[in-house]
This record gives C-alpha cells, sequence and structure tokens, in this order.
C-alpha cells in the first residue's frame, strides 16, 4: 500500500549538533517496498513542526497554506502512482521523478493559456449553450485583469481575489447574486480541471462560499422538532452502525438537553444509575444532571461497548454529524417545507427546502427545550440541565410555543359533554 509522509531534515552543524531552525521538509513516499525521497522545497523550525500529525502547528505563522501545499504534493505523488498502475504500468522511482518533472513544467503555463486548453480539449462535449457560457467567463476574466490591471495566475485565486471578482461584477455590470454564483461556478469547474491536470495547485479557491449561500436565515419555529417528529427519528430502523449512532447521539441530546461538545466528553465513569455527573467551569468543580429514562436507557447501551475506548459515545466531525443526521430525516419523513432566507446587501432572496436539510446538533438543543417549556418545565430548570449561565437562550424557545398552541388549543374540540 503507498503511502506519503512528511519529515524533517536531520543534518549537524559545524560544531556536531543537529540543526533545528529553518531545516527543510522531506517528503518520503513509499510504494511497493520502494521509497521516493523529495525536497518540499519548504524550511520550517523544528519548534513549529508537529511530529506526530507531520505538518506545520497551526500555532505558526502560514500554517494553513503551509500544510494546504503539503498536502498537495503528497496527492500528486500519489495521484501519479495511481494513475501508472491504472494504465498497467509498474511505477518506479525513476517513473515516478519524470511525470513529477512533467507536471512542473506544466505549472509554467500562463493562465490564459491553460484556460484555452480547457476549451479546445472539452468543447466537443458540450452544447452550444454550455460552449458559449464558457467563452463568455473567458472574456470576463480577460475583462477584469484588465480593468483592475492584474495578472490572473493559480496562485492568487484565494479569498481576497474571488471577493474582488465578485466586486468586479456588481460594479461593471450589476449582475444579480444568482448570476455572479454561476460564474463562479464555471471558474471553479475550470480550475478543478486545471488541478485534476496538474497545472494548478493552489486549492484556496475551495474554500470560498458564497456570503448569501453560507449564512441563510430560518425562523427559530424550524429548527425545532415536535415531540412526534422526534419519535420518528428515535424508532427508525433498520439502520446503518453509523446512522444507527448518530441517531442515538442526536435522541440522547433531545432527551437530556446536553450538547453534543459535552456528550464526546462523557466517559463510563461519569454514569450513574439516573444521572451523570459532569465538570464544570469557574468555582463549580462538577455538578451532577438527571436523566429521564429514555436518555438513560441509550446512553446504558453504550457504556463499556467494545471499541469506545471507556467513551460513552462514538465521536463523530460536526460535518458527518450532521450529514448523517440530515438523511436520518429524511429516511423518517421530515420533509415539511421550510423557509430559507439569503441576504447580501441590499438584495435578498429565499428558497424552501425539505424540514430534513436543515437538521443539525442544534435542532436537538431547541427541541428539548421546546417539549421542556410545553411540558411546563420552568426556564431556570431548562437552563441548568442545558448548562446556560443565563435564560436568554430559553426565551428564544418559548415564541416558537405560540405555533404549538393553534395546535394544541384545537384538541379541546375532541372533548365530548353530554347535550
Amino acid at each position: 500500500m503507498a503511502s506519503a509522509r512528511f519529515y524533517l531534515e536531520k543534518r549537524k552543524d559545524e560544531n556536531g549538533r543537529t540543526r533545528t531552525k529553518q531545516v527543510p521538509i522531506l517528503l518520503y513516499f513509499s510504494f511497493d517496498g520502494k521509497r521516493l525521497q523529495l525536497n518540499t522545497g519548504e524550511r520550517i523550525d523544528f519548534s513549529d513542526w508537529d511530529f506526530r500529525a507531520q505538518r506545520v502547528l497551526t500555532s505558526a505563522r502560514g500554517s494553513k497554506a503551509m500544510n494546504r501545499y503539503l498536502q498537495s504534493l503528497a496527492d500528486e505523488v500519489t495521484g501519479i502512482y495511481l494513475d501508472g498502475k491504472t494504465m498497467g504500468l509498474n511505477p518506479g522511482i525513476d517513473y515516478l521523478r519524470k511525470q513529477i518533472k512533467y507536471n512542473r513544467r506544466k505549472e509554467n503555463i500562463g493562465f490564459f493559456d491553460v484556460f484555452m486548453l480547457f476549451i479546445d480539449e472539452n468543447h466537443h462535449r458540450w452544447s452550444i449553450h454550455t460552449f458559449r457560457k464558457i467563452r463568455t467567463n473567458y472574456h470576463h476574466l480577460r475583462k477584469f485583469a484588465e480593468t483592475e490591471q492584474i495578472e490572473i495566475k493559480f496562485s492568487r485565486i484565494d479569498r481576497n481575489f474571488l471577493e474582488q471578482y465578485i466586486r468586479f461584477f456588481r460594479i461593471k455590470y450589476s449582475h444579480s447574486n444568482n448570476t455572479i454564483s454561476k460564474n463562479l461556478d464555471v471558474l471553479k469547474w475550470f480550475l478543478n480541471w486545471a488541478t485534476r491536470r496538474g497545472y494548478n495547485k493552489s486549492l484556496l479557491y475551495r474554500e470560498f462560499e458564497f456570503d448569501w449561500v453560507r449564512q441563510p436565515r430560518i425562523s427559530q419555529s424550524d429548527l425545532v422538532l415536535d415531540w412526534e417528529e422526534v419519535m420518528r427519528i428515535y424508532r427508525l430502523e433498520p439502520l446503518s452502525a453509523e446512522l444507527t449512532e448518530v441517531r442515538d447521539i442526536f435522541c440522547f441530546m433531545c432527551f437530556s438537553g446536553i450538547r453534543l461538545s459535552r456528550i464526546y466528553q462523557l466517559k463510563s465513569s461519569n454514569v450513574y444509575p439516573g444521572y451523570i455527573s459532569l465538570q464544570g467551569n469557574g468555582k463549580y468543580q462538577s455538578f451532577n444532571l438527571p436523566l429521564n429514562e429514555r436518555a438513560y436507557g441509550i446512553i446504558s447501551k453504550y457504556i463499556g461497548k467494545e471499541g469506545t475506548d471507556d467513551n460513552c459515545f462514538p465521536h463523530y466531525s460536526h460535518p458527518d454529524f450532521n450529514r448523517h443526521l440530515k438523511q436520518l430525516g429524511k429516511d423518517a419523513g421530515i420533509n415539511r417545507f421550510v423557509k430559507l432566507s439569503f441576504f447580501s446587501g441590499t438584495e435578498k432572496g429565499s428558497r424552501h427546502v425539505p424540514k430534513y436539510e436543515v437538521l443539525s446538533s442544534k435542532v436537538a438543543i431547541n427541541t428539548f427545550l421546546f417539549n421542556g417549556l410545553k411540558l411546563g418545565i420552568s426556564a431556570g430548570v431548562l437552563s441548568f440541565l442545558t448548562d446556560r449561565k443565563t435564560f436568554a437562550s430559553v426565551e428564544r424557545i418559548r415564541p416558537v410555543l405560540e405555533n404549538a398552541a393553534y395546535d394544541d388549543i384545537r384538541k379541546f374540540d375532541n372533548l365530548r359533554t353530554d347535550e
């Protein structure tokens, strides 16, 4: 199995001591019993290097860009090796060095020359509409470079570049958010192609998100689940191992009010019959939180479970957790449409999406607060259970009860009286 790792060069100075300042970062690519060594061209101090993770420490200046560059080198060498295997070759060290050298030559080709290669290679597969769209964007970029008096290079395409490009569309053409989004999608399409072909090594453009897409606004009433919706997810079967774990964690949050970061801190030793003990903040060293039967039943399944490493629950990153949760919501039929609103300056828009698309770990705590208020539990108790210092977060949920009241008040209509 092929693997790429990074190490710092160990070389002694004239006094026989190992150099620790501005030492070269080396890439070692191991494959088929062989090992290729490459100098990345970058240097760093020992004090700024994470020897375990084999990356620059996040506290070091420029660490984000440097680590992206190192990852791109690892991906490049791995890609060359796998491409060779796919073609039926038996890649050796000389083959890898020649292909890397060839890729280096490709990096020296100008941005617009590469764009023309992109058009020449793909135009026969495009419809006339797509071809005109690509050609129009090519001319947009030319006009942008001329107007702003800049030379466009792959290495310069980062957040600042893209924000400047957006301003150009607003001022020069008065384009709407939707039109600008489409133009930038074409640019990203080209950049992805150039990256796969080895012309582009900078991946900064992949982190850019439109402001009007990244921060949609949604009504607080749509960020909660009522009891019936919670139980639909709670009873969902059968599921894969990952979906089962995410379902249990989410439902535990809905039943207990404990946020996700706290849940990941829980150890088996924190759990007692009917309550859990948590480490406090400030003057409170620790405190106990009572658990209802459903919450205790869920966490009991994981205490001492093999592979949990004494953690009560398995750990998922927030993006992975929310992605699995959305799938659970979809499978459970949480598909009532909710409204998302987008704003950019004076321009605003909206669209409707199924409710499962807005599910996240935040919804679990809102759901606990909503159902707790509905049951008559005081704001003070709910604030304590959710580890809040003030009542503010609880009070934000209280207006949501107005929507529930419209449904609940109609329950009186079902009461029969003797005439």
